[in-house]
Order: C-alpha cells, then sequence, then structure tokens
C-alpha cells in the first residue's frame, strides 16, 4: 500500500515556489508529479513567474496528459508529466510555479492535484516543516 499527499486544485491556483543555485538556468521543461483523478473537464494551465510577471506558460487538458502518457486509467499518480518551456531564470531569485485552471470546477469524483512530496524527494526544503500539508509540491526543472 502506498501513501500519496495530494493537494486538489481548487478555487485558488497551486503554486510553488523556488530558486536557482547556479549562476543561469536556460529552462526547457517543468515536470511537476500531477495527480488524476477521473476527467476532470477545462484546460489546465502551468506558468512560471518572476514575481508577478508571467514569464512563459503552457496550456493542457486531462486528455493531452492521458494520450502523451499512454494512459487509459481513471486515477494516476505514478510519474511526473512533462511541460516543454524555454525561459532563462537567474541565480538568486524567487520564481515561481503555478498550476491554474480555466472552464474547470472541483468535483471530489473528479479534479487534478499536485502530489506533495515527503519521501525519496527531487528537491531541497526546509527541514522544519513536519505536517504532510507543509510540504513541497513534486517537480522536476530540466534545463541546461
Amino acid at each position: 500500500m502506498s501513501l500519496i499527499n495530494v493537494e486538489a486544485l481548487k478555487a485558488t491556483p497551486l503554486t510553488q515556489t523556488f530558486k536557482i543555485n547556479q549562476n543561469r538556468l536556460h529552462l526547457k521543461a517543468i515536470r511537476p508529479w500531477l495527480y488524476l483523478h477521473n476527467d476532470p473537464s477545462g484546460t489546465f494551465t502551468i506558468n512560471v513567474k518572476d514575481g508577478s510577471d508571467l514569464l512563459d506558460s503552457v496550456d493542457f487538458t486531462i486528455n493531452d496528459l492521458k494520450v502523451g502518457a499512454s494512459l487509459n486509467d481513471n486515477e494516476y499518480h505514478k510519474s511526473f508529466f512533462k511541460f516543454d518551456f524555454d525561459v532563462i531564470l537567474n541565480h538568486d531569485r524567487d520564481y515561481t510555479i503555478e498550476l491554474d485552471s480555466s472552464g474547470y470546477t472541483y468535483s471530489g469524483s473528479s479534479y487534478l492535484g499536485w502530489i506533495k512530496e515527503f519521501e525519496n524527494l527531487t528537491n531541497s526544503f526546509d527541514e522544519t516543516i513536519w505536517t504532510f500539508q507543509q510540504k513541497p509540491f513534486g517537480y522536476q526543472l530540466w534545463g541546461y
């Protein structure tokens, strides 16, 4: 049995802040660890922001995710989904990954969520965080 820590996308966007630990990163992709529960309708967006400035965004539907990953399941949480970007990120700035939507309404029987990591972490975080609700969202940055 596995335990997942997922936060459902509801009325407000889900956000995760991060910093770049090198001089500069040419961001080519973001891979958030998303949770699919049935087939919620609407358009979803992954935004990359520098403060309130939108640097780039990618729109997708649940069908896009299912086709891209060859999924037939109504519940899926086993891997990260890849979204292509073309953004230059600089050292020592706070950036934000945002999961937002339009034309989507949360329902307990059909929703999109973002999994929060608490085991086998892919990113570092504040070690003083002890509750599951405060853990960071799972994501990977691909760049050069």
